[in-house]
């Protein structure tokens, strides 16, 4: 397994993590897990509201028999976790109970990584850095960062943090795949200049960039189901078309499309670790080949031309 150095956690984290959004079977999903730590993966990433703290419950189960100083454990705090009006956002009470919550599902004393899900515009900054410097200093969690929070809202975090002479964000969740590369236009400048490390999620655009649709919906897939379907903002006839591309370039190239929208993530400097997602071995061995394929330059700007939306500047014709 390839690995890179993040300042999150101070040690090399795998280009490959697994996400646990969905767990459909605790026993398959236990295998899953030890599959993947067996080939190398390092980092675990869930949230104390995937699946009602399920995915917590039974990754904690998979750390239970694990050594835990060579498992990296990333969690979440900010949607809402019940009916509760208190068990939401990121105040100082739903952040220590959150984590609370989740060190008890997760079967561990500390988290490596605590995440503000979402930037909370009902809570004052303060507030939140303090409850979080609070979890430091007691050695519940080891370092913070963000997920899906605009340039904006990065910088006040992280500039606030600074001016109270307290931890910084080091690390950032994105969606990035080559359907969606947003954070190139507006994002990368600011990452470097922070020194924020980013785990990108998406990187298959929820299976579309497989060409697993190219001939239809299957009738395994979640999309078959509306409630999924509604949320798979790039299930799109144009997008199926650009798959289907993809898919006929990694044949020419002996590969798949998995192992060139993975490399292709992984070719962006600000990324250090793709958060991946399975629901098998099978999906998962498909995955963890994407090292044995190396992406050129050359192979790049092929790829790049089947999508055709490197971000340009409007005025200048710069490409970011």
């Amino acid at each position: 397994m390839k690995y890179s150095f993040t300042r999150a956690t101070g040690i090399e984290i795998s280009k490959i993590s697994l996400g646990t959004l969905i767990i459909k079977n605790k026993k398959s999903t236990l295998k899953l897990f030890d599959k993947a730590f067996s080939q190398g993966v390092n980092y675990f990433d869930t949230s104390d509201g995937y699946q009602g703290g399920t995915s917590e419950i039974v990754l904690g189960e998979f750390i239970r028999n694990q050594k835990r100083e060579n498992i990296l454990i990333g969690s979440k705090a900010y949607f809402p976790r019940s009916e509760n009006i208190l068990e939401k956002g990121l105040t100082k009470k739903n952040i220590f109970h959150s984590v609370e919550k989740s060190l008890i599902n997760l079967n561990t004393d500390y988290l490596d990584i605590f995440y503000c899900h979402r930037f909370d515009n009902n809570t004052p900054i303060e507030e939140t850095l303090d409850a979080i410097e609070s979890l430091i200093r007691q050695g519940k969690i080891l370092s913070w960062g963000v997920c899906g929070f605009s340039v904006f809202q990065l910088c006040k975090m992280y500039f606030r943090a600074r001016e109270k002479l307290i931890s910084r964000p080091s690390v950032a969740q994105y969606a990035y795949n080559l359907f969606n590369r947003s954070i190139e236009i507006d994002m990368s400048e600011a990452l470097k200049e922070l020194n924020v490390d980013v785990l990108s999620y998406y990187p298959l655009a929820q299976g579309v960039l497989t060409a697993k649709y190219s001939n239809g919906i299957p009738k395994d897939s979640r999309a078959i189901r509306t409630e999924f379907k509604k949320n798979m903002w790039d299930l799109t006839l144009s997008n199926i078309e650009k798959a289907k591309k993809l898919s006929d370039l990694a044949s020419k190239l002996n590969t798949t499309s998995i192992a060139l929208a993975i490399n292709w993530c992984l070719f962006n400097e600000n990324i250090k670790s793709v958060i991946t997602s399975a629901s098998s071995i099978e999906q998962l061995n498909q995955i963890l080949a994407f090292e044995q394929f190396e992406l050129t330059e050359e192979i790049k700007k092929e790829i790049e031309f089947i999508f055709d939306n490197h971000p340009v500047n409007q005025y200048t014709g710069i490409k970011y």
